[in-house]
């Protein structure tokens, strides 16, 4: 190969080192488990879940209202807290509340 050439084509070492650090650093910063639905932005996890902490451990925390301030205890789950945006919650705006009356509907 010409000395042209050599310079042009990348050091797969290198690469490969570059992507086995990469890897290991997303790994540390993945959470287990598959995301959480959007609408616990409306809400605070507040107490334990059903198997530890509310520190990303499976299970359920349960859910007090950002809106209203209205709780849900004893593992809540995002289809309960859906239906309390879209048809309970007395504080959240029309547009919030007919997006999550569309989302229970479908």
């Amino acid at each position: 190969m010409t000395e042209v050439a050599e310079l042009l084509m990348p050091n797969t070492e290198d690469i490969q080192d570059k992507d086995d650090a990469n890897d290991a650093e997303t790994s540390k910063k993945r959470k287990p488990g598959r995301p959480k639905n959007d609408v616990w932005n409306f809400f605070i996890e507040i107490g334990a879940r059903v198997q530890g902490h509310c520190d990303g451990i499976q299970g359920h925390c349960d859910a007090k209202c950002k809106e209203c301030d209205w709780e849900k205890k004893a593992n809540a789950k995002s289809e309960e807290l859906e239906t309390h945006i879209g048809f309970q919650c007395i504080k959240a705006n029309y547009q919030l509340k007919e997006k999550y009356m569309n989302i229970i509907q479908n």
